[in-house]
């Protein structure tokens, strides 16, 4: 009777692997980064339109291009477009609908993408840079046959607005602007194509100017200019411009975010709008959210967010007769939330992600028609370390009502987040796209536990005994919450349904890197796709790069290292948590800052020294005897493997190599003799660690020499003698 009950037992058993000499050096695990999504860029798009399956579309801001899964959050297909990590350049994602295409623009290149595939189907070379890219969805009032035509507008020494034929990317009219505006966008109605420029005034401030052009030819067919000039004293309080006829506006507030001030585009007409605090502080961001699909409805959303909270207001667009009418409110949260837009045929639907709920109202009532709690797992989130940047959605609607929504969201801490009803579906660490080093690092438990041992075995017996039954006190306190999760991890382990991040035996390190853009980001070796914690350790200004170096300095402790700070600072490696000077072990390897040594020779001498802010200071001096020259100066390679660190002895001991990075292979010749001299020093303290000197050498011929790990060697060529003819010595 127990031997089936056995062997349906050992059935339900996960196998036990071990790691195999064959198995070693191989990857682990890989991330398909795609970077930061930026909101612009990033949408839902079915690329078959005979399906109802959808891609998630981005440009990052790394300026990578890529299609996602949204099932499973695998890449479909991505391409680098720009090299140089520049994430303040401007860039343009549009994708036509119903069109099995998607079109990028980053610089002066336009570029026409498979949505399916990412194959390249046309590239254009803008005139300058881009400023706008758009999808032209409509001309007369009807669709455009076959694949959508692209309008573009660039800036520079020759701004000028173009359109290029959807197929082949061949420039169909050019609109060259010669006024001395700024371009700033590019819009399309049913029936006309809109150049927004900004104009300068004599006292400083902008000037709307609407520009309408002929889409069939490119001629000027009329111009305008918006009473601007009052509000505007940068473009950045214009808080959008409609791409098409769903979003025909252009929307700007003055600088104290006091008023919005709506235009229909095409119209001379300006509508004003108070904008109401809810009797909190003032919005410190506005933000536009609208369809871009032209068969839906012309309703929009402006999102205020202010220092702790945030709010929105619903409008709605009669585009016929030029009426902009605030429809309704949704209700002002405190913290972080994002809005994004979906749309369902003509229906435009309105989704908001908040630390622990999503839902979702649609764009002609404030009536929710679909809630969902999210799930507590999504701790970055629900636990208030990481709050929603920005979202996208899609909605799925059956007899009028919302069934499910999915929300790709991109939180704080730099992580890109799928919710489908709530529930995390997956999570991509984008932000370790920008990392420019990174280190290992133990958990601060592992430090604090041998802590916590040393103190019991270095103290008198009685404190001893007093310390180990305060600690043994601690884990009868823990261990109710281990019993109660004792059932869990007995499935887990068993079943093999789940993992619970446990580390039972203490493999798993911690990943810190920091980006370029400023931030520390620390990961689980055992966990890679969730993100421990990520912190802003540096305010940069825009477009500026960090360059930093993380070290480990102990166990549970990193150090950075960059050009900002004039001393490094520390960080507690399992909660991110900065580490003062005072508080930093003695051990934790402060001796091993690196430091760059530079070689001069100066009056006959040769001096190392190494930078500080006072300028160029003096380590050591190594003193050429009179008449002696540097024929060659190598030091030891940065990128230097060592292939054994030791050898076993006869008696079972361990004979170790000499490893030592600061070392340098100097070469000396002396004046009229044919005379060599060899000089290994440390680069540190300017020590000669040997030395030696070779008679009847011809210095005509090339002397070669190499360091390496714990031996160097050298070539020269010896003159003829009595006893052995003119060759080459090779010492070693």
């Amino acid at each position: 009777m127990l031997l089936p009950i056995c062997a349906a037992v050992c059935l339900l058993l996960r196998p036990a692997l071990a790691v195999f000499a064959d198995e070693a050096w191989t990857v682990d695990y890989h991330h398909a980064l795609l970077g930061l999504p930026k909101q612009s860029t990033t949408f839902f798009h079915r690329p078959d339109p005979n399906t109802r399956a959808s891609l998630i579309y981005t440009l990052s801001e790394q300026g990578v291009l890529g299609a996602v899964n949204p099932r499973h959050g695998a890449v479909v297909w991505r391409h680098l477009l720009n090299g140089t990590n520049d994430a303040s350049q401007p860039s343009f994602l549009r994708a036509g609908d119903a069109q099995d295409a998607v079109i990028s623009g980053l610089g002066s290149q336009v570029t026409a993408w498979s949505a399916s595939d990412g194959r390249v189907d046309w590239q254009h070379d803008a005139p300058d840079a881009l400023v706008d890219l758009e999808i032209l969805e409509l001309e007369d009032g009807r669709g455009t046959p076959g694949a959508k035509d692209t309008l573009c507008m660039s800036a520079g020494q020759h701004p000028t607005v173009q359109r290029l034929d959807g197929a082949t990317g061949a420039v169909k009219w050019e609109h060259k602007i010669e006024s001395g505006d700024t371009p700033y966008q590019v819009s399309a109605s049913t029936t006309d194509v809109f150049a927004i420029l900004l104009h300068k005034t004599v006292l400083g401030y902008i000037k709307i100017k609407v520009v309408t052009l002929d889409p069939l030819t490119g001629r000027k067919t009329d111009e305008y200019t918006l009473s601007s000039e009052n509000e505007l004293a940068t473009a950045d309080t214009i808080v959008a411009v409609g791409a098409n006829s769903a979003s025909p506006i252009i929307a700007w507030t003055d600088s104290a975010y006091k008023t919005l001030r709506i235009n229909v585009i095409g119209r001379k007409a300006i509508v004003d709008f108070p904008i109401n605090t809810l009797g909190g502080r003032p919005p410190q961001r506005v933000a536009l959210h609208a369809p871009y699909l032209t068969t839906s409805l012309a309703h929009f959303l402006v999102h205020y967010q202010s220092l702790d909270s945030d709010w929105a207001e619903v409008y709605h667009v009669d585009v016929k007769n030029g009426k902009v009418e605030k429809a309704y409110d949704l209700p002002k949260i405190e913290g972080r939330s994002s809005f994004s837009t979906s749309t369902n045929g003509a229906n435009v639907y309105f989704s908001r992600v908040t630390k622990d709920q999503v839902f979702t109202v649609a764009s002609t009532s404030h009536g929710i028609l679909g809630r969902w709690n999210v799930d507590t797992t999504t701790s970055s989130l629900t636990d208030g370390t990481a709050r929603p940047v920005h979202a996208v959605s899609e909605v799925s609607v059956k007899r009028d009502a919302v069934s499910a929504v999915r929300s790709a969201v991109l939180l704080s801490s730099g992580e890109w987040l799928l919710l489908r009803d709530g529930s995390p579906q997956w999570t991509r660490p984008e932000i370790l796209a920008g990392t420019v080093s990174a280190a290992f690092a133990l958990p601060s438990e592992v430090s604090d536990l041998v802590n916590e041992l040393q103190a019991g075995a270095h103290s008198n017996p009685v404190s001893a005994y007093i310390h180990r039954v305060t600690r043994h006190i601690g884990d009868f306190q823990r261990l109710p919450a281990l019993l109660m999760a004792l059932p869990q991890r007995f499935v887990h382990g068993f079943l093999g349904t789940g993992s619970d991040g446990s580390d039972t035996f203490g493999f798993n390190k911690i990943i810190v890197s920091a980006t370029s853009d400023g931030h520390l980001v620390a990961v689980d070796t055992g966990r890679p796709t969730e993100v421990l914690w990520s912190l802003a350790a540096v305010i940069l200004s825009s477009g500026q790069v960090w360059d930093a170096r993380v070290e480990t300095a102990g166990p549970g402790i990193v150090r950075v290292i960059d050009d900002i700070s004039p001393v490094p600072t520390f960080f507690n490696a399992s909660t991110g948590a900065a580490i003062g000077n005072d508080e930093v072990p003695a051990d934790a390897n402060l001796a091993e800052l690196t430091i760059e040594v530079d070689f001069a020779l100066k009056d006959g001498q040769l001096y190392g020294t190494t930078a500080s802010k006072s300028g160029p200071s003096e380590l050591w001096n190594f003193g050429l005897q009179k008449g002696e020259t540097i024929l060659s100066l190598t030091p030891r390679p940065v990128n230097d493997p060592v292939a054994s660190i030791g050898k076993v002895l006869g008696d079972r001991k361990v004979l170790y190599k000499y490893l030592n990075p600061n070392l340098a292979l100097l070469t000396t010749s002396y004046e009229g003799q044919s005379r060599m001299s060899i000089y290994v020093l440390n680069t540190v303290s300017g020590a000669i660690l040997y030395s030696n000197s070779h008679q009847n050498i011809d210095l005509a011929a090339p002397i070669a020499a190499t360091l390496s790990e714990n031996w160097f060697a050298y070539s020269y060529t010896a003159e003829s003698t009595s006893s052995a003819p003119k060759g080459h010595q090779l010492v070693v």
